[in-house]
């Protein structure tokens, strides 16, 4: 699908009313700060969120930090969440503080390898947002001083549920493995679920291509089904969540139903990431 019909109000989109920007939208109203234990598990959800967009937009709070965001073709839907406890230390101010920064250019200034124990500092203020990455004994890395976007207008996605007929939970690098090796010129995967297995097919110009992951399959944790169901996916974006996702964790669930998104959460210590993605509508 072009757009994604399903999270486009009025549709399925229940939408509370859009705050207005600040008046100095590029700077940040109150101060912050926070230190996350894992700067290379920080990293690579920046890489995550980058792979679907290049300007992001957080918001901090006592509750802790989230985003979410659509990709420019409104393919794909992200949200979010590290919790308060996620983080080793969290000041944040009553209400809530959001700022944009192009992740893109942010990475191009943090390091590639960080050594295991390396943590993260994130501090805002009126003028400035300053990420700063220590070593294991507490030397810079690391310091960064983004541009602050303009920060768009917020709302929360809020989706009508819709009835799930499968769920498969799976080995995060196996489905990705999967996923790469189905793929064809085409671009376009199924995802079957059945009694007896899962399984990603893909019939195209170059020919025919399975993975199956049966019952027995020491990478297929669970499956439910109460439904036969076969959803069909472009490979590019689900490859591009993968990639990042299994640097984060070991296991991926998947909620599928006819016709409707691809429901993918990625559970991650101390927050999680859903992700939605509009399938392929053939006819």
């Amino acid at each position: 699908l072009e757009i994604f019909e399903e999270i486009k109000p009025p549709k399925a989109v229940e939408e509370p009313p859009r705050e207005e920007p600040r008046e100095d939208s590029r700077g940040i109203a109150k101060d912050f700060r926070v230190r996350y234990y894992s700067a290379s598990n920080f990293v690579d959800l920046l890489r995550l969120f980058n792979q679907f967009s290049d300007e992001v937009t957080f918001e901090v709070s006592k509750d802790g930090l989230r985003t979410q965001f659509m990709d420019p073709a409104s393919i794909a839907l992200i949200k979010f969440r590290l919790d308060a406890y996620a983080f080793e230390e969290l000041d944040a101010p009553d209400e809530p503080v959001r700022f944009t920064v192009n992740v893109k250019s942010l990475l191009k200034s943090l390091p590639r390898d960080i050594k295991p124990y390396s943590f993260i500092v994130i501090r805002g203020d009126e003028d400035l947002l300053k990420v700063t990455i220590y070593g294991p004994s507490g030397e810079i890395v690391a310091e960064v001083e983004p541009s602050l976007l303009e920060t768009e207008c917020w709302s929360d996605y809020t989706l009508k549920e819709w009835p799930i007929e499968a769920t498969a939970r799976l080995n995060a690098g196996a489905l990705y493995r999967a996923v790469r090796t189905v793929k064809g010129a085409w671009d376009r995967v199924a995802l079957i679920a059945c009694d007896e297995a899962f399984a990603l097919e893909k019939n195209d110009e170059e020919g025919k291509a399975k993975v199956v992951f049966t019952r027995e399959d020491d990478r297929l944790y669970e499956l439910e089904v109460e439904n036969e169901v076969m959803v069909l996916m472009s490979a590019k974006y689900l490859e591009g969540l993968l990639k990042h996702a299994k640097k984060l964790t070991d296991e991926v669930k998947l909620s599928m139903a006819s016709k409707k998104p691809l429901i993918v959460d990625v559970y991650i210590p101390g927050g999680e990431i859903t992700y939605y993605q509009a399938p392929i509508i053939e006819g």
